[in-house]
Formats: structure tokens, C-alpha cells, sequence
């Protein structure tokens, strides 16, 4: 008797137990899949938003870069046909450049510092 017991638990579990717990297996692979597939455009989403940000980005650094070369050039010509500068200009002047120099300006404009840097001061 006992062993019939033992089988029909058996047969129970392979019959009945076991695809349940193949289908709650499966039913939670499913929803883990939709969940990556979720998150991972979320992601794409993200990264082109971010992609966007940064194309803007370096359009407005060549943009600034190119009006502080403009105005860099104009005022340091200005200064160096003057033959001197102010102490104001001198430090507003400096920072422009430097922050130029930062976002990568070229060589025309530093020679034109290194002269106007040399100039003298006049109140």
C-alpha cells in the first residue's frame, strides 16, 4: 500500500507539480524579458538624448569659439595700433583668451596676446 502512495505521489509530481513549476519558470522569464526590453530602450532613449545634448554642445563651443576670435582679434589689434593697454583690458582681456585657449583656439590669436600681453599700461 505504501507503495502505491509513493508512486502516486510520484506520478503526481511528474504529472502535475513539475510543468507548474515549468510554467511559473517560464511565465517569470517572459516578464524579465519585457522588463530588459523595457530598460534597455529606456536606455537607447537616454543615450540619444544625451548624444543630442553633447552634438549641441560642440556647436556651441565652435560658435563661441568663433566670436571670441573675432572679438579677441579686433580688440587686441585695437590695443597693439594704440600702442598700449589698461589694466582693465589687460585682465578682461586675458581671462577671454585663456578661456579661448581652453576650448581650443588657435595660434593667430595667441601670437596677438603675446604682443598685446607686452604692451604698456596706461591708466
Amino acid at each position: 500500500m505504501e507503495n502505491y502512495i509513493l508512486q502516486f505521489v510520484l506520478q503526481l509530481f511528474t504529472v502535475a507539480i513539475i510543468p507548474l513549476i515549468k510554467i511559473w519558470f517560464d511565465n517569470s522569464n517572459k516578464e524579465m524579458v519585457k522588463q530588459f526590453e523595457s530598460l534597455n530602450k529606456e536606455v537607447k532613449s537616454t543615450q540619444d538624448k544625451v548624444d543630442e545634448v553633447t552634438q549641441i554642445g560642440l556647436q556651441n563651443r565652435d560658435s563661441n569659439k568663433s566670436i571670441m576670435s573675432y572679438r579677441l582679434h579686433r580688440e587686441f589689434s585695437e590695443a597693439i595700433e594704440r600702442g598700449y593697454t589698461t589694466s582693465e583690458d589687460l585682465s578682461e582681456l586675458s581671462g577671454l583668451y585663456k578661456s579661448y585657449a581652453e576650448i581650443g583656439g588657435n595660434g593667430k590669436i595667441e601670437t596677438l596676446f603675446n604682443r598685446f600681453k607686452d604692451l604698456p599700461i596706461k591708466n
